[in-house]
Parts: structure tokens; sequence; C-alpha cells
């Protein structure tokens, strides 16, 4: 487990740091979902999962999770 550490961005280098992060976070999901046999089916684990922060434009948590939720439509 890393440790955390949880602070808003003061300069266009860490803004620019933290994207880098998150796009490499994205594609490393988009190549998961697209490619078969990247999740289990078999046995059924519980206890660890991936986290998704919504961010807003001022790189605050934008409230929207219940939208997304309901988009995705998925029980």
């Amino acid at each position: 487990m890393g440790s955390e550490r949880v602070f808003l961005p003061k300069t266009e280098k860490e803004i620019q740091n933290i994207v880098a992060h998150l796009l490499r976070d994205v594609k490393a999901l988009e190549k998961m979902l697209k490619t078969p046999g990247m999740f289990e089916n078999s046995p059924i684990r519980i206890g660890a999962e991936q986290e998704l922060c919504l961010i807003g434009k001022n790189w605050k948590p934008s409230m929207t999770n219940m939208a997304v939720l309901e988009k995705a439509n998925n029980p």
C-alpha cells in the first residue's frame, strides 16, 4: 500500500504531472476492458477495487458520481 498524499496542485507542472498519471491509468483501464481475460470470472473475489476520483475544472471533487452511475446503467 502506498501513502496517502492529498493536495491541490499549485503549479502548472503539478497539474501536468497529475494529468499524465490520470491518462496513464485511463489507458491501462481501456486496455483491460478491451482485452479478453483481463478480469477474472471465477473465483469471485472481494476486498479490492479500483478507485476513481471525478474532478472538476478547479481540481476539486466534481460531485457528479450519481449522474455517472445512472449513465453507466450497470446494476
